[in-house]
């Protein structure tokens, strides 16, 4: 059989998010606590040091302020799947702050938070916590900071990574809110995360108090200052947020690197209960010393000048990245290096609206003037730079495609579920698509699909999306293809048949990449019923 498909190419380099229990973060503890919905609360109050509380899948009602965390200790979900161990509280009218943690060494992996009117986790520097890690969570509709810190003689060695932070279409209630606040934070890490919808209501409240006080849109979805230093800010994924990425923010913040971020904003402006509310920054140093900007994608509607904005900094770098206007140099600045940018980036540089990659046809691609720069060696992928003559503006490193598979035979299976995010997490279960989001499956030597196939004939079904929108297929490691495998509106279920291309080199790999309104989920099963070689 004659076939044309698009085009195919290598898989992702690297994975950076694999579950937490083989991440190379992960922190072997002396003794493993099971809770449930039931003792949650008296478990992890009453942890030893060194004790591991692994809550089952379930719904866990938070009934008080916070649950007290005083030991270096990790609270995780048993399971792995962040969806299925769900931290519910009892919503913006009733004081809380989720976890509060006081001790140092404490991990938060695998669960789920919502419905908490203050933050959903809360790192107390003024009693004791130091290295808190925060692994592969969702938190979402929080009143006000999803992760707040509070500094005390400073909180050294936090990892926020592989989570979502998020308010849903209806979930946000004033403007006093990021996603990640943290102060006097020394060397922390923050990657791997997907972020978004930060944006305030207009009101200027803290949630329905202090109405007025704050900025209408809120703050910036990741912010480090109050006397920060060293922060490492890389591979975030920022969609649709009034404010991207801030370290200093008027306080000194030396050192530090903001690289390989995905910052988009599709909206100039929304409207908000004291008028329109347009859009802010989108990096902003201030304050900083020594700091680095590189390699980063800020494509922001509208005409707010700062996509990347320095101002009363020494000695920063803003270099490679791919901005929708130039650098807005603040003043107040000394040894300001500007470098490889590209300073007149639009969607149409993108390979789809939403995702970080590249164009083909983009002149980000070796763009003229980049530099080599030896610490930023990769992409937001983790593809090796330069791939080209020289580096790519912005985050991605654009790769070449493989010609398009022609002349081949088709080759029948008997009907058999290759994927289904409706069960327990892995690789080809858990978690649902998240709107924005690509992943990516491995697909070869699945239903017995030979390790030679170079595409799927296969059903697509999608059910339980939270919003309308979108599927589409493509090949793993390539730009998201223009036109949608299937179409949906929210809460129905969905099916359409589809020929969908694997990555060329062997591994089987298919990408899938969802749209819903409101940020939000649907769930993805695909069904393969023959294969082409």
């Amino acid at each position: 059989m004659v076939a044309m498909f698009a085009l195919a190419s290598e898989a992702p380099a690297q994975s950076f998010c694999p579950a937490y229990t083989a991440s190379p973060v992960y922190r072997a503890r002396v003794r493993q606590v099971s809770a449930n919905p039931t003792n949650w609360i008296a478990r992890i109050e009453g942890a030893q040091s060194g004790d591991e509380i692994l809550l089952a899948d379930g719904t866990y009602s938070l009934n008080q302020y916070a649950v007290q965390i005083t030991e270096p200790i990790t609270v995780r979900g048993a399971s792995g799947n962040r969806a299925a161990v769900r931290i519910q509280g009892q919503g913006y009218g009733v004081a809380s702050e989720g976890f509060m943690i006081h001790s140092p060494g404490v991990t938060i992996a695998d669960l789920t938070m919502t419905a908490i009117r203050n933050h959903a986790i809360s790192i107390k520097g003024e009693s004791g916590a130091e290295a808190p890690q925060v692994y592969n969570v969702d938190l979402h509709d929080i009143g006000t900071q999803h992760i707040k810190g509070t500094p005390g003689d400073g909180v050294a060695d936090g990892l926020v990574a592989c989570s979502r932070l998020s308010y849903s279409a209806t979930g946000v209630r004033g403007d006093y809110i990021n996603a990640i606040d943290i102060h006097r934070g020394v060397n922390w890490i923050v990657r791997d995360n997907q972020i978004d919808n930060i944006w305030g209501d207009g009101t200027g409240c803290e949630v329905d108090v202090s109405c007025g006080t704050y900025l209408s849109g809120g703050g910036p979805a990741i912010l480090f200052w109050n006397n920060s230093s060293g922060t490492v800010i890389e591979r975030n994924r920022i969609v649709d947020s009034f404010m991207g990425i801030a370290v200093g923010y008027g306080t000194p913040h030396p050192g530090g690197a903001i690289r390989n971020n995905f910052v988009f904003r599709s909206q100039a402006s929304r409207p908000g209960a004291r008028g329109v509310v347009t859009g802010d920054l989108g990096i902003h140093v201030r304050g900083g010393s020594s700091t680095a900007v590189d390699h980063n994608t800020v494509i922001l509607a509208g005409s707010y000048p700062g996509a990347v904005e320095v101002w009363q900094s020494q000695n920063v770098a803003s270099r490679n990245n791919l901005i929708s206007l130039p650098v807005w140099d603040r003043g107040g600045n000394s040894g300001l290096v500007l470098q490889g940018n590209k300073t007149n980036g639009t969607v149409a540089d993108l390979a789809a609206p939403f995702d970080p990659h590249l164009a083909p046809g983009s002149t980000a691609v070796d763009f003229a003037s980049t530099v080599a720069l030896a610490s930023v060696p990769a992409d937001i992928d983790g593809d090796a730079r330069p791939l080209g003559s020289r580096p790519d503006a912005g985050c991605d490193e654009w790769k070449a495609c493989a010609a398009r598979p022609v002349n081949l035979r088709f080759f029948t299976l008997s009907p058999c579920r290759l994927v289904d995010t409706r069960q327990s997490p892995g690789p080809w279960g858990a978690p649902a698509l998240v709107s924005g989001q690509s992943r990516s499956f491995d697909l070869n030597q699945s239903c017995g699909v030979p390790a030679t196939a170079k595409a799927l004939s296969l059903n697509v079904t999608v059910t339980g999306p939270t919003g309308s929108g979108y599927v589409t297929l493509g090949a793993g490691g390539c730009p998201v293809p223009a036109t949608s495998s299937l179409n949906f509106a929210a809460g129905g279920t969905r099916a359409n048949n589809a020929i969908a291309t694997l990555a060329a080199d062997g591994s089987g790999n298919l990408l899938a990449f969802a749209f819903a309104t409101g940020n939000g989920t649907v769930h993805l099963i695909l069904d393969v019923n023959g294969y082409f070689e």
